[in-house]
């Protein structure tokens, strides 16, 4: 079970039935540098966190729609993830979509996440 809470000092949360997908992509900030008469110089720099999309599954339109007010807060959000504890992090919502999947009848709500330290 996965549980999102908001770091709003309330109490909260989300309960999803499933967290059904996790996409996450580290961007690599190393910069190369073309050198004047050939060669290259490289900038190591550390990546950013993590960022990406997780698909959170609710088996009825009513708390699909509150888990996406939820996520429509000013605030920074805590997954926390008994299934798959990887997952678990605190990040900002950039954005978030609704999608019915009528062949199960279960809503997913996309979050496009940004992991925050």
């Amino acid at each position: 079970m996965s549980t999102i809470t908001v770091n709003d000092g309330t109490s909260d949360s989300t309960t999803p039935v499933a967290v059904e997908g996790y996409s996450a992509d580290d961007a690599g900030r190393t910069i190369v540098h073309q050198l004047i008469g050939g060669g290259i110089a490289v900038s190591v720099i550390a990546p950013d966190p993590s960022a990406g999309t997780l698909a959170l599954i609710y088996d009825d339109e009513t708390d699909a729609e509150a888990a996406r007010q939820l996520h429509r807060r000013a605030e920074t959000f805590t997954l926390v993830s008994g299934d798959v504890p990887t997952v678990g992090m605190t990040y900002a919502c950039l954005g978030v979509s609704r999608v019915l999947t009528p062949d199960v009848g279960m809503w997913a709500i996309n979050v496009r996440f940004q992991e925050v330290p």
